[in-house]
């Protein structure tokens, strides 16, 4: 259901979706996006949530939105750019984007939803 990079052998950290969907990730990509990451990274730290030797941190997204805005978080040689086409996935990322404090993904979204307002969705 997730992306093999998701899924690498160095991550030291699981993001897990409200809707139960576990996003292995490798924490110094995180930290490259935001320093609002900083905040996940302490409370792993301090997580009673472990699978495996891996701390767990729920977050109130979806999977599907986790699996889009994370993808932005690596880089292009691990992961390409999702493609955003559809309103129902460009407003929470947008909104995700804005919440963790990401900048260069907040403009590409914006991006998007200004296409998908002028020509429609594909």
């Amino acid at each position: 259901m997730v992306a093999p990079a998701f899924l690498h052998v160095k991550t030291d950290i699981i993001l897990r979706s409200c809707d139960d969907v576990d996003f292995r990730m490798i924490t110094f990509f995180l930290k490259l996006a935001s320093s609002s990451f900083d905040s996940f990274i302490e409370k792993a730290a301090q997580s009673d949530q472990i699978e495996g030797d891996l701390p767990i941190v729920s977050v109130e997204e979806n999977h599907r939105v986790l699996d889009i805005w994370l993808r932005f978080c690596y880089p292009s040689t691990l992961l390409e750019d999702p493609p955003l086409h559809e309103l129902e996935d460009i407003i929470p990322v947008l909104e995700a984007a804005r919440k963790y404090s990401l900048k260069p993904l907040e403009h590409k979204v914006r991006q998007a939803h200004q296409r998908v307002i002028e020509f429609g969705s594909s």
